[in-house]
């Protein structure tokens, strides 16, 4: 029962069991009867072994996940990081601080481009710091999600009861945030913001929801966490766009939380001021649909947009597309139950409306998603990167319901306690994933990193990292005279001055190899060169391997390419046989491939 107004605040206080717990009425989260209780047998409900599966199997997802990272990760700047990243910093040293605000799409990206400052000028742009930034975020918001799952059970008085169910869901909360489906959110530096526009959200949700829950007496304990939650609210907007929405959120949740007007109020103008600031000098991006015309003349491609995005994980999972979208509205009438049933309660229930409105963020971030990218098509929404928020969003949901699912583990219901640990297992097939090296992706950016560093804008060598060579040879070839990025660092530092100089003597060895194409480049004075190369020892300790006429460099391959073909008919061959590159036009003669530690005896091709 609602206790004596807080005159402090004008708030109301609720009673409370521990820390972080608001007594909860639904009948799911209500206390078991004494009786049950008292009769309860000794053995736990949970078995000590399906905890230990739960636990390994989060191991496995967080070590498969990094694993990935490390064996996936290119430091050459892809896409997006050639304007945003490397043309940011240039920005700044030419004196434009207005780089700051400029837009990405719809987003203005002004933590990620702090983020992206630090690397420059930590780090020389060697692109790991942002990649270790995103880790670091997806590991807090793993933390968050465990803690909200401890907090809804302690709210329920579940607790300490399902200490041994908690570990079982803590597994899947960890192999649900660590999941290979979101890949390119963990080995794209450029995607930090992506995880900011779910770290924060959830993280200032959590924080007002701790601000109606705090059972200290000082009044200074419940400010903090108040703070706190300004401070995410504030934050969230200049992650992505989706981070707009929610403060305006905050304020129907601080609402329902009864934190009073005054601090109601204060949620609202961080919300009203963001919105506005946010508007100063926007453009729509020219590509994007606008998302009132959308909703009111394609409702039903919203919807369907909408349903595969709130769905994508379960589709990726099982590849049914049906199946998807039919996970994609059970999201959707599972947050609007959960939501009536707090709405209608005396008792709220803290950690639950935390989790509805961190679903309900997911869904307003899937709907303007929808009605902005409407013209991309619904396939779109499935791409890895729109992930990361909606496992989040699924794990939410599953927070939701540890209160039923105890209750039912406790009835003896071993279907139950299947149904929860299978969620990491049906998982595992995308997760095993991560432990293949994406060796086609990574040799594609090595060629353009070779296309880069030689200055060579050929567009079909730099179309792995930009959809034009113009600008990342420019910002490229900077970025190596001022010493930044992995294009100043070795194999790649120092080819041009190469070129023309003398080979350096190594043993000779016998290769067999063929070149398969050999074309101009227009506009520059050099032939793209393929073929594949098999040699009797190591040509080379790096994946570059000079190509010499007579006695003089002439040119450069990057090995390394998948032939699974090559290895099929030539005995020796590994299955990265391939090797892709650039040479002198004016060379005429006979080229002789090697690399530090050999040289192929035999003329390339021959």
């Amino acid at each position: 029962m609602p206790a004596a107004a807080d005159p402090r605040d004008g708030t109301s206080s609720y009673s409370v069991s521990s820390d972080l717990a608001i007594t909860d009425s639904e009948p799911e989260d209500a206390p078991a009867p004494r009786s049950t209780r008292d009769s309860a047998p000794s053995r736990p409900s949970v078995p000590v072994g399906v905890v230990g599966i739960s636990l390994g199997m989060a191991a496995y997802f967080v070590a498969t996940a990094v694993l990935g990272v490390v064996r996936n990760w290119h430091p050459l700047p892809f896409w997006d990081m050639w304007n945003s990243y490397l043309g940011f910093w240039y920005q700044l040293q030419d004196g434009n601080l207005g780089a700051w605000w400029q837009q990405n799409n719809e987003h203005r990206i002004v933590l990620a481009k702090a983020v992206f400052w630090l690397d420059f000028r930590w780090f020389h742009g060697d692109g790991w710091f942002p990649v270790v930034c995103t880790l670091v975020a997806l590991g807090c918001v793993t933390v968050l999600l465990v803690l909200l799952a401890r907090w809804r059970l302690v709210d329920a008085d579940r607790w300490p009861r399902a200490r041994l169910l908690f570990a079982v869901a803590a597994g899947s909360l960890v192999a649900l945030s660590w999941s290979w489906i979101q890949y390119e959110n963990l080995i794209w530096g450029f995607q930090v913001p992506f995880l900011l526009a779910s770290l924060l959200p959830l993280g200032a949700f959590f924080a007002l929801g701790a601000t109606s829950a705090c059972a200290s007496p000082e009044p200074r304990h419940e400010n903090l966490r108040f703070a706190s939650a300004c401070i995410l609210f504030a934050l969230a907007p200049w992650s992505t766009a989706a981070g707009l929405t929610a403060p305006f959120l905050g304020v129907l949740l601080a609402l329902l939380l009864r934190l009073g007007w005054t601090r109601t109020s204060v949620v609202g103008v961080i919300a009203i001021a963001s919105a506005l600031v946010y508007r100063i000098d926007y453009v729509t991006p020219a590509q994007h649909s606008d998302p009132l015309q959308s909703i009111i003349q394609h409702p039903w491609g919203v919807t369907t947009y909408l349903l595969t995005y709130l769905g994508g994980p379960v589709r990726i999972v099982t590849g049914d597309a049906w199946l998807g979208s039919l996970s994609g509205a059970f999201l959707l009438a599972a947050t609007t139950y959960y939501l009536i049933r707090q709405v209608r309660t005396a008792n709220r229930s803290a950690p639950g409306l935390v989790a509805v409105f961190y679903l309900i963020f997911a869904i307003a971030t899937g709907i303007l998603t929808a009605a902005g990218r409407l013209g991309f098509g619904e396939e779109q929404s499935l791409t890895s990167r729109y992930q990361t928020p909606l496992v989040v969003a699924w794990g939410c949901l599953l927070i939701l319901a540890l209160p039923r699912i105890e209750a039912a583990v406790r009835a003896g219901s071993a279907i139950t306690l299947i149904a929860l640990l299978a969620v990491p297992v049906v998982m595992l097939p995308q997760q095993v994933a991560a432990l293949t090296e994406m060796r086609a992706t990574l040799f594609g950016r090595d060629v353009a990193e070779l296309a880069i560093a030689l200055g060579i804008p050929d567009p079909e060598g730099v179309a792995a990292v930009f959809p034009e060579p113009t600008l990342p040879v420019l910002l490229g070839r900077r970025a190596m005279a001022d010493g930044l990025t992995s294009l100043a660092r070795p194999p790649f530092a120092g080819l041009t001055e190469g070129l023309g100089k003398p080979v350096v003597s190594v043993p000779l060895t016998n290769c067999e190899s063929r070149v398969d194409a050999r074309t101009p480049v227009p506009g520059t004075a050099f032939s793209r060169l393929g073929g594949w190369i098999r040699s009797d020892v190591p040509l080379s300790s790096t994946s570059i391997l000079t190509v010499s006429d007579e006695s003089l460099v002439v040119g450069y391959l990057v090995s390394g390419a998948p032939r699974p073909d090559v290895q099929a008919i030539i005995t020796g061959a590994g299955p990265n046989a391939g090797v892709y590159g650039y040479v002198a036009s004016s060379s005429t003669g006979d080229l002789l491939v090697g690399g530090d530690l050999a040289r192929c005896r035999q003329p390339f091709g021959k």
